[in-house]
């Protein structure tokens, strides 16, 4: 393309308002200020300028218009999603034992205090839950459950397993999920 992307976004920019104009009606029901849903669309506009390809056959208009309008959905998605917990999420703040200890304070202690858990205790939970898993599968979990843990994003587990981003959430869900269960029971028993 001979067009640099400040000409292509300079004479597509009435395109933008265009689409922004199309949202007023979310813009008043959420109380989102038009100039946000507008740069959002100018996000879409500039994805467009770089992902364009002339060689498809496709119409540049027609594929910022895409573009564009994907952003603002994704930006009132972002801005207005209500936070939802299934009963199969796992927070921060999740017991993981009767005795008050939760996956935070498992990660996050300072280590000049005493731990407000027994570490022990929380070190037999753990090696006791993985140690009659030791198939493939359950070792793939566990490498996937750990780097959640320590903050790796999702999408960088996804492409380190070469998996999608839903199935390392499933997989880290699930997995969390089995492990409070197991430690329920070594609290009963």
């Amino acid at each position: 393309m001979d067009t640099s992307i400040d000409d292509l976004i300079a004479a597509n920019i009435r395109l933008v308002y265009f689409i922004a104009r199309k949202f007023d009606g979310m813009t008043n029901k959420y109380g989102v200020h038009p100039d946000d849903v507008f740069s959002s669309g100018l996000q879409g506009l500039w994805q467009a300028c770089v992902k364009f390809d002339e060689s498809k056959g496709q119409k540049f208009s027609t594929f910022a218009s895409t573009c564009i309008r994907n952003e603002i959905i994704v930006f009132f998605r972002n801005a207005t999603a209500p936070i939802r917990y299934r009963e199969d999420t796992w927070s921060f703040d999740y017991y993981l034992s009767e005795s008050g200890l939760t996956l935070k304070d498992t990660l996050a202690a300072p280590e000049e205090e005493e731990p407000p858990y027994d570490v022990q205790q929380l070190q037999k939970i753990w090696d006791g839950f993985w140690q009659d898993r030791t198939d493939e599968m359950w070792s793939h979990r566990k490498e996937v459950v750990i780097l959640h843990l320590r903050g790796m994003k999702g999408t960088d587990i996804a492409k380190k397993y070469g998996i999608s981003r839903s199935a390392v959430s499933r997989l880290t869900s699930k997995t969390l999920y089995a492990l409070k269960r197991y430690a329920s029971t070594i609290e009963e028993g």
